[in-house]
């Protein structure tokens, strides 16, 4: 029998994996599936520790989860990932664009391919709408902002991170790899030069 998993995982605009479970939940009951585990997994700790609880998905498990955009930060890496649980074997239920991924089945139709275009379509643009989102909460706060005592440093977009961003550099991450597997906010050359900026500093002095 396949082990079903039900895959979870909070975004910039869903800090709770809740309304996920439940959407999943009622996807189960409706096609009759049974859920084996829950995985709800942080980018971030999985990045950090080199492991990730989807490697251990097999040929013909089933891997359930809301959209696209829930498995990972980015298209590259969703893409990559989707690679690497294919050539497994292992089956993927898309819930929002009812999808089900499977090498087989791919194998015997045309029709598969082109609903995979539009999931990646959807991703794109959920991904879009997260960034546009934390992108407007931080403008908000600067807008909402007294002032800065004399003599202190302009803000930056990467100040929320600081303190993952010093754990990461502590650990000996790279900053590409910071920017592109976790932050992903702003480019790589800016958060390089925030790194070096004395703004940088003066937060690190407060961890």
């Amino acid at each position: 029998m396949n082990n079903v998993y039900a895959y979870t995982r909070v975004t910039i605009d869903s800090k709770s994996t809740e309304e996920q479970l439940k959407i999943i939940a009622e996807y189960l009951k409706k096609n009759n599936l049974v859920m084996t585990a829950h995985i709800d997994e942080n980018e971030q700790e999985t990045y950090i520790n080199k492991y990730d609880q989807l490697d251990d998905l097999n040929d013909g498990d089933i891997l359930i989860v809301v959209s696209l955009d829930r498995l990972r930060k980015t298209i590259t890496q969703t893409f990559k990932l989707l690679n690497m649980l294919g050539n497994k074997g292992v089956i993927i239920h898309l819930i929002d664009v009812g999808m089900i991924i499977d090498k087989n089945i791919e194998q015997k139709t045309t029709i598969l391919p082109m609903h995979v275009l539009e999931a990646f379509t959807t991703l794109d643009h959920n991904l879009l709408s997260q960034r546009s989102k934390l992108s407007l909460e931080k403008m908000k706060k600067e807008k909402t902002a007294t002032g800065r005592p004399k003599g202190s440093t302009s803000k930056s977009i990467y100040d929320d991170y600081v303190k993952e961003i010093a754990e990461l550099i502590e650990k000996g991450v790279s900053l590409s790899k910071i920017w592109e597997f976790y932050i992903n906010v702003g480019s790589r050359q800016g958060l390089a030069k925030f790194v070096r900026s004395d703004r940088y500093k003066e937060l690190c002095k407060d961890l």
